[in-house]
């Protein structure tokens, strides 16, 4: 039995580069909201007192997003329980049950069925952090590919169309260092 069946809950967290880099990004948001808000209060001529009300709810909306990025970024993740991960996104969670999991695609991204027999696919932006893997530091690769193998050990754990089918041969690790190679993706 693995780690994610048991009761407690396994939380995969995204590399620390990315929750800095998200915190970093709310900030900037932020502080533009803050420029906005600043200019709320500059005189201006009656011709141009529309300008007022733009920027009212421009600062509004950039600030409450700014708060939002910050508060949700070391949350971001996907946390997988015993039949269900709950993927935590920068804007929305979602909850896929494990036993309609079909696939796990490069990035990674689980694709799933819903009740209705509809297919989705629900990206882990947490862990999708470069398109291009080549580019991706090693460190951040494998810290990627590690947890990529978590999530995929414990699909194939479950009752799903993801685990009935055969996992690759073991004979591609050897054959490269690439960690996403190596996990077939």
């Amino acid at each position: 039995m693995s780690q994610a069946d048991s009761a407690s809950p396994l939380f995969l967290a995204a590399p620390h580069r990315s929750v800095v880099a998200s915190i970093a990004g709310g900030v900037f948001i932020g502080i533009v909201g803050l420029l906005a808000v600043v200019g709320i209060f500059v005189p201006y001529t009656p011709a141009e007192s529309t300008v007022r009300l733009p920027l009212i709810i421009g600062a509004i909306l950039l600030l409450t997003f700014a708060v939002f990025c910050v508060a949700r970024a070391p949350r971001l993740g996907v946390t997988l329980y015993a039949d269900r991960a709950v993927v935590t996104g920068q804007l929305w969670s979602r909850t896929v049950p494990r036993d309609s999991i079909e696939d796990i695609a490069p990035l990674p991204a689980l694709i799933w069925r819903d009740a209705q027999g509809r297919k989705h696919h629900t990206q882990i932006n947490a862990l999708a952090i470069w398109r291009d893997a080549d580019d991706a530091p090693a460190e951040v690769r494998d810290e990627i590919a590690e947890k990529t193998k978590a999530l995929i050990e414990w699909a194939r754990a479950g009752d799903n169309a993801f685990a009935r089918v055969p996992a690759q041969t073991a004979g591609v690790a050897d054959d490269t260092e690439d960690p996403f190679t190596t996990l077939g993706l």
